[in-house]
């Protein structure tokens, strides 16, 4: 009698492949799309652009439910054998590893773009006039509707939006008389800049951090005047540049750009089915509340200031 073989099973975890996982190769498609040096220079900017709008949703969505999970307790595996704590772990090694190719893309089609008269500058590439510019810009249309917030004295602390662009400033006292060399302020901006100014809890202060939302009514790419080409500075730059303006007696140290992405993942459960209008509103009511999921910042950001 010929014996019997039993056939070997593969197991659930080597047969399916993560979700959240496979969603990340999806995106790293377009990614490589951006990267591809025969597609024109705009074409690849598009595409990396769109890896950060994917990625914006991603964690919105899939991460913040994620994150609900675990803090729920939730320890069950999916298909591919992960719970959501290793989920996470592993979401968040590859998206760092994506968002450095993506960087590293966008600097090369950057530098590509000077080749053809295309140039966004950076601070430390603003010449005398630029600046001139440059102050002038902030002083009309920027500091009218910039509000610094001193976080340490704020209760609650200030709920910043999600998907909103920031300016951190470390502002030190400053000793003695006399303002920044750049500025030339008419009596009404002292006047706007006073009343904006950021005050002080008591006389021993000697330091604090300072928050500036980025106004979003004005285009992140400010023109520059030129003669040939197109040059742009980016708003949060300016912002950063002249944010001592702000704050009436104190100098800025240091200054970094961040955001932060929120909880967007709205839960349904079987009886909220029937009033699904209600449970939406709620969740939009309520949205500069939830939870952030994720904090992006320029890499050169003083620790101090994370």
């Amino acid at each position: 009698m010929a014996k019997k073989t039993r056939k070997k099973t593969t197991s659930g975890a080597n047969r399916f492949f993560n979700r959240e996982l496979s969603w990340l190769e999806f995106n790293d498609r377009v990614l490589r799309e951006g990267l591809l040096p025969d597609l024109p220079l705009l074409e690849r900017l598009k595409f990396l652009a769109i890896v950060s709008s994917n990625l914006d949703e991603f964690f919105m969505i899939r991460v913040a439910g994620l994150r609900q999970m675990v803090k729920a307790g939730v320890r069950k595996r999916d298909l591919a054998g992960m719970s959501p704590h290793q989920q996470l772990r592993a979401i968040a090694d590859r998206v760092h590893r994506m968002v450095d190719e993506q960087s590293a893309g966008i600097r090369e089609v950057l530098s590509a773009l000077r080749e053809h008269g295309i140039v966004v500058l950076t601070r430390e590439e603003w010449n005398d006039d630029d600046r001139r510019f440059l102050a002038g810009y902030f002083e009309r249309e920027i500091q009218p509707i910039l509000t610094p917030l001193a976080i340490a004295e704020l209760d609650p602390p200030p709920l910043l939006p999600g998907l909103q662009l920031n300016v951190v400033a470390k502002l030190e006292r400053a000793r003695g008389e006399g303002e920044s060399e750049t500025e030339t302020e008419s009596a009404n901006s002292r006047r706007r800049r006073a009343r904006r100014k950021v005050e002080t809890e008591s006389e021993d202060d000697s330091s604090r951090i300072v928050v500036f939302p980025v106004p979003t009514r004005y285009p992140r790419f400010v023109a520059l005047p030129t003669d040939t080409g197109h040059r742009f500075a980016l708003l949060e730059d300016i912002v950063a540049a002249f944010a001592e303006r702000m704050c009436s007696g104190y100098r800025v140290l240091s200054a970094g750009v961040f955001r932060i992405t929120r909880d967007a993942d709205v839960p349904i459960q079987d009886d909220d089915a029937s009033d699904l209008l209600n449970v939406v509103e709620r969740a939009v009511l309520d949205r500069r509340r939830r939870a952030a999921v994720r904090l992006e910042h320029q890499q050169s950001l003083d620790r101090e200031l994370v």
